[in-house]
């Protein structure tokens, strides 16, 4: 399995004070740069998993797992798409995604997520997500004409299963909110094109390959 994003145009709002925010973090029907669009009860599985542990999916900025800028309160599916409303942690960076929230500077949101059920349609060339397990929902600065900037990543990233890295992880006496975390960093690194962010994920990479060949089986 292989962790992926959409990213669509959405209308995220934030409140007057800047500190709530609510729109969709994804739309039904809405095809991707990859040919993927999610199909209505995708999260269903997903969003009752998390609620039985008292969890949510991670309120992340742009994708990046060292940026958590507050928590997303409520989750549900609607007619529409993943409705969500979240709340800005009081830090000086998510104060900022506020503000520009309201100003309408940023209005995009994007899901990261491993596909569980999918089918292909051969003729279309359309994989239709019917379950996927939510990881998290991002705001963004590009919400559609940088979907392939952000969907790229390393092709040794691309073609790992990322199941198999997280049981590794776990046998190496990881928790799983860990391995998760460390996976969601592979994966930024992976997405961005500076020198020295694409130099750690190589290093991060290798490791997992050392521990591939300790742990694989």
């Amino acid at each position: 399995m292989k962790m992926h994003r959409i990213q669509i145009p959405l209308e995220i709002k934030a409140s007057d004070d800047g500190k709530n925010v609510i729109g969709y973090g994804s739309v039904f029907g809405n095809i991707d740069s990859y040919g993927d669009k999610i199909a209505p009860g995708a999260f269903v599985k997903s969003l009752s998993a998390h609620a039985e542990k008292g969890t949510a999916p991670a309120m992340l900025w742009q994708h990046n797992p060292d940026w958590p800028i507050g928590k997303w309160a409520k989750m549900q599916e609607d007619e529409r798409g993943l409705r969500v409303e979240g709340v800005l942690a009081d830090t000086t960076q998510a104060r900022d995604v506020g503000t520009l929230v309201k100003m309408g500077a940023i209005s995009g949101a994007s899901i990261g997520f491993i596909t569980k059920d999918s089918d292909f349609d051969a003729k279309s060339g359309v994989r239709t997500l019917k379950e996927i397990d939510l990881w998290e929902v991002s705001l963004v600065t590009f919400p559609a004409n940088e979907a392939a900037r952000v969907e790229s990543r390393a092709a040794d990233i691309a073609e790992m299963d990322l199941a198999e890295i997280e049981r590794m992880l776990r046998d190496a006496d990881m928790s799983r909110r860990e391995s998760k975390t460390v996976i969601s960093r592979l994966l930024f690194l992976g997405s961005q094109r500076d020198a020295a962010e694409r130099k750690e994920a190589a290093e991060l990479l290798a490791e997992l390959k050392r521990l591939r060949a300790r742990f694989g089986r």
